[in-house]
């Protein structure tokens, strides 16, 4: 009864700890939040362990944060640190994508390492596939498959292997297009990404279609959220 009870204030601790750093991240008071985290890392790791998932959590968390100051390395490595907590357990694989994701985007935004974010979003799409070969009936890792191919057609595309860009960028369209419908706000950007493609391509036309297709779903949905209001 006792060993709850500590258990259970510990979570509390590491909740509020996690929420006040979100409140100074909101505010841009990054230095601050990263004691909140901390303190929260130290509460986790005491109480759960090294090698628990929630302590990898925080830190992705911590990871994030850093990646938005510009800290690339450190946030690699929380990132990195993270997998391999998440790796060695069953029932994670998508939190083992979603973090390869994360180092993925910092390789090819910040770090300008294409080959490498392409390697860590294959290896993403796999587990990702993985998941839904167990469980068919989940739509998010579908969407999780789209969001990944989209992805990898973008850094296709920035190297200029255009047929390989447009071969994935269609593959996400296409699992938007069957899980959302057609008018939902991602097929609309994944229109945009196409409509840049072909552009690139020097398919002016095709971009033109695109970039409709876009505006046409994205200017219906801005319609709606404002009747909302």
């Amino acid at each position: 009864m006792t060993d709850q009870k500590i258990v259970s204030v510990a979570d509390k601790v590491v909740q509020i700890e996690k929420s006040i750093g979100n409140i100074h991240v909101e505010y841009g008071r990054s230095e601050i939040a990263h004691n909140f985290y901390q303190n929260a890392y130290r509460v986790e790791l005491a109480d759960k362990g090294p090698h628990s998932s929630e302590t990898a959590d925080l830190l992705v968390d911590i990871g994030k944060l850093y990646n938005s100051e510009g800290k690339h390395d450190e946030a690699l490595q929380n990132l990195e640190q993270a997998l391999s907590i998440y790796t060695g357990q069953e029932d994670s694989q998508i939190k083992v994508s979603n973090t390869l994701k994360q180092i993925g985007h910092i390789c090819f935004e910040n770090l300008k390492k294409y080959d490498m974010a392409l390697s860590l979003y294959r290896q993403a799409s796999r587990v990702m596939i993985d998941s839904v070969i167990e469980d068919s009936s989940s739509y998010k890792h579908q969407l999780g498959i789209a969001e990944i191919q989209l992805c990898i057609g973008t850094i296709h595309m920035f190297l200029e292997h255009y047929l390989k860009a447009k071969e994935h960028m269609d593959k996400a369209l296409s699992i938007y297009c069957y899980i959302l419908g057609d008018d939902h706000e991602k097929v609309g950007h994944n229109y945009i990404r196409l409509g840049v493609l072909k552009m690139k391509m020097n398919k002016m036309k095709e971009a033109s279609d695109a970039f409709k297709n876009a505006l046409s779903i994205l200017r219906q949905k801005a319609f709606e959220a404002n009747t909302h209001l």
